[in-house]
């Protein structure tokens, strides 16, 4: 009985071999939950876990208004700068998006790493400040710098500021 256990594992473990890899195989990355704080890269023979770049953001909106400097004697009023995430934590795919008079932006985190994040912009009627477009664009922004966007607008609109910070 004991050594037709012995033969039944035996032949089990021979089975399940292949599906283990060989001695030779390549390193496999494994992440861990679905908001990865480490990746495990394992070889034959040795197991390194290596962090995951986390970060948060804080995005704060602020209208403008070119007449109230051009023509202070108008008094028109202050355009107050609103906050609307603050340190908020990000994972690759989170998606943010914002709208001021009909035109709208969307962030998509594309990746975290030790320098910065990359953002995938889809906006209609927003773009980077100083420029006519174009209307989707793909951007590393480092961490701790400010980043923009603001409506396509002549004399008055919104501009949005991005800060990523490393956790």
């Amino acid at each position: 009985m004991k050594r037709r256990l012995a033969l039944l594992l035996l032949a089990l473990a021979l089975a399940l071999l292949p599906a283990c890899g060989s001695a030779a195989s390549e390193p496999t990355t494994v992440a861990i939950n679905q908001a990865p704080t480490a990746a495990i890269t394992q070889s034959p023979t040795t197991t390194e876990l290596k962090p995951v770049p986390e970060a948060t953001l804080t995005i704060v909106e602020q209208g403008w208004d070119d007449w109230a400097a051009m023509l202070p004697e108008l008094e028109l009023p202050l355009i107050l700068p609103i906050t609307l995430e603050d340190n908020a934590p990000v994972h690759k795919g989170d998606t943010f998006e914002g709208e001021a008079d009909s035109l709208l932006w969307k962030m998509t985190i594309v990746d975290i790493t030790d320098e910065g994040v990359e953002v995938r912009f889809e906006t209609k009627g927003i773009v980077k400040p100083y420029t006519d477009g174009p209307y989707d664009w793909t951007e590393t922004i480092p961490f701790g710098e400010e980043y923009r966007i603001i409506t396509d607008t002549f004399d008055a609109g919104t501009t949005w500021y991005f800060i990523f910070d490393q956790k």
